[in-house]
C-alpha cells in the first residue's frame, strides 16, 4: 500500500474586516456617485466639482 505524501500545510491568516456603510452623494453634473462622512457631504462635493468641473465652478 502506498501511502500519500503529506502536502505542506498552508496557513492562511485571516485578518478582521470591518465594512462601513457610507453615506451617498451624487453629482448634479455627471451622476458620479460618492461616499462620505457623515458631515461631510459638502466638502466631498465641493472637492469633486473644483477637480472635475472647474468650468462650472468659475461661472
Amino acid at each position: 500500500m502506498v501511502m500519500p505524501t503529506p502536502r505542506p500545510s498552508t496557513r492562511r491568516r485571516s485578518f478582521p474586516v470591518t465594512v462601513t456603510q457610507l453615506p451617498m452623494v451624487r453629482c448634479a453634473e455627471c451622476g458620479r456617485t460618492m461616499a462620505h462622512r457623515a458631515g461631510e457631504a459638502s466638502a466631498v462635493l465641493t472637492a469633486h466639482y473644483q477637480q472635475s468641473h472647474a468650468e462650472a465652478v468659475r461661472s
